[in-house]
């Protein structure tokens, strides 16, 4: 069956039903293929979980309330100290061996939780184990029942661990190690109970909290430590905090909008650029077909920066004398204010005298357009000079 077909139904149970009658396997979670581990990795917040196995004897072994951890294994790790000590260890020493065995068992919860418990699954029982394992405490975080860990497995785990103390200690000391690595697990269920269930009101289990719930709901691939952050530091897995991802991602939009506005203005010095070469090639080759040169363009461009109006552009030669003043052509002094009295009582009496100023005015005007060169601007484009 294809995953994208299949859809996981929570109101049956989620591993899998035997019917006898057919004896056929109708499984749920196993045929989820690849999408599993999208799937298992949203999460579903409620107090209940679902239904396991449609048998109530297999379902039952897979609930338990977290004080039936203390309460069955504190008596076995007491029973492994009381032996260590009667096989003549002292109290310190033996103090010191449950240490030893409490800093073990928290290297070995994080190497479980890392490489076992987020083990990458995609085939039908890779899957099925995994869930029965701990996709099902991603899945449903907060089911209470299924937080820690069923005591019969842990039983069955205890023989290969037991025989493993054994053989890297010696005869005195395996019963105490045995027993700090046994009461760190005892500490490490309780701890992870009470971080999804309690409501920490001190600075530590306030934070140990936050970091287990966000491995939980935001990184689910970093914060492999329950009861210490000590190997995530220690093996780069780490999870950042969100100010520090809102401060990351300040810096990276800061140095987009930098690299950016640095792409937009060379973008412009590069149109600049091209725009005048393409001006400059225009006008080369308007000077070759012109033959003019750089000294009449200079002139032109003095003439339109002075905005000299010619008598041609000029409709009423009158303009040339608002607020009685006289135009200066360039070369000439100003008149005095004398001058410029007289100037106006003769504009203002008699009109012989203002259009044979006007006359004189357009005269200069005349001389200082051959100056310049425009009337051989105006040869070489065919236009009448006057």
């Amino acid at each position: 069956m294809v995953a994208q077909e299949f859809t996981v139904d929570l109101d049956k149970p989620l591993v899998f039903q035997v019917n006898f009658a057919l004896l056929l396997f109708s499984a749920s979670v196993g045929h989820l293929g690849e999408a599993y581990q999208e799937w298992v990795h949203q999460p579903i917040v409620t107090v209940e979980g679902p239904r396991f196995f449609a048998s109530d004897f297999w379902e039952f072994l897979t609930k338990n309330e977290w004080y039936v951890i203390p309460t069955i294994w504190l008596p076995v790790v007491c029973w492994y100290a009381t032996k260590a000590f009667k096989m003549g260890n002292s109290l310190p020493e033996i103090a010191m061996i449950l240490v030893l065995g409490i800093f073990i068992w928290s290297l070995m919860e994080y190497s479980l939780h890392r490489f076992l418990f987020h083990i990458k699954t995609k085939t039908y029982w890779g899957n099925t184990l995994h869930y029965l394992l701990h996709g099902c405490h991603h899945k449903h975080p907060q089911d209470g029942l299924r937080l820690v860990f069923p005591p019969t497995a842990t039983a069955i785990l205890l023989f290969p661990l037991w025989n493993i103390v054994k053989l890297i200690s010696t005869p005195a000391v395996a019963p105490a190690l045995f027993a700090g690595i046994l009461l760190g697990y005892v500490m490490y269920d309780v701890t992870h109970y009470y971080l999804h269930h309690g409501q920490p009101k001190s600075e530590v289990p306030k934070h140990l909290k936050k970091y287990h719930l966000n491995h939980h709901f935001r990184i689910q691939n970093k914060g492999y430590g329950i009861t210490s952050s000590l190997w995530d530091k220690v093996f780069w897995t780490l999870p950042q905090t969100k100010s520090h991802d809102k401060a990351r991602k300040h810096e990276y939009n800061r140095q987009a909008t930098v690299q950016r506005t640095k792409d937009m203005i060379t973008g412009k010095w590069k149109t600049l650029t091209r725009d005048c070469n393409k001006f400059t090639g225009i006008v080369e080759e308007h000077a070759q077909l012109t033959d003019e040169n750089d000294s009449t363009w200079l002139a032109r461009s003095v003439v339109a920066g002075r905005r000299v109006r010619t008598a041609e552009d000029i409709e009423e030669p009158n303009e040339l004398f608002r607020d009685n003043t006289i135009p200066c052509p360039p070369g000439k002094p100003r008149p005095s204010k004398s001058q410029k009295s007289d100037s106006s009582r003769s504009v203002g009496s008699s009109s012989t005298g203002g259009d044979a100023f006007k006359e004189m005015v357009q005269e200069e005007l005349r001389i200082e357009r051959e100056k310049i060169g425009f009337s051989r601007y105006k040869k070489n484009r065919g236009i009448e000079v006057s």
